[in-house]
């Protein structure tokens, strides 16, 4: 069986990682699964997304000694991200094309990749937007 190759997007929150995705999936020449970081966030059971002491579990944040908030990866923030690197290994091993938007906070995130996609067609993309292009769409999001 042929593996089917995966397209990794990697950028900050609101970068247009997804927008991006959506633009690819139908100018492909071939069908690409989306599987990606919000994908996997919202299977998280609805109260880890509501409210803090859950989500901080997840995905926490910190200030920094310049007042800077810091992302902070919980314990299921890992574990999470484990499982959706080799799903879409698995989605890639078994013949599906995967395109796939990450925003890799933790340095162990991408060694994982690396690790896990091994043996795949990989296509690692960074998407950057400007610092008030972000702030901007953040705060649309709420």
């Amino acid at each position: 069986m042929t593996h089917g190759k995966i397209i990794l997007l990697n950028g900050a929150s609101s970068a247009g990682k997804t927008s991006i995705v959506r633009a690819l999936q139908p100018i492909l020449d071939e069908a690409y699964l989306e599987a990606g970081i919000d994908k996997f966030l919202f299977m998280l059971p609805h109260d880890y997304l509501m409210k803090p002491h859950l989500w901080h579990d997840v995905i926490g944040y910190e200030k920094a000694d310049n007042g800077d908030l810091l992302p902070r990866v919980g314990w299921h923030g890992h574990q999470l991200m484990r499982g959706m690197h080799r799903s879409i290994t698995a989605l890639a091993q078994t013949g599906n094309n995967v395109v796939a938007d990450h925003v890799l906070l933790h340095p162990s995130w991408l060694d994982d990749c690396l690790q896990v996609f091994a043996g795949c067609d990989v296509l690692f993309v960074g998407i950057k937007c400007p610092l008030k292009v972000l702030e901007a769409r953040e705060k649309d999001r709420g």
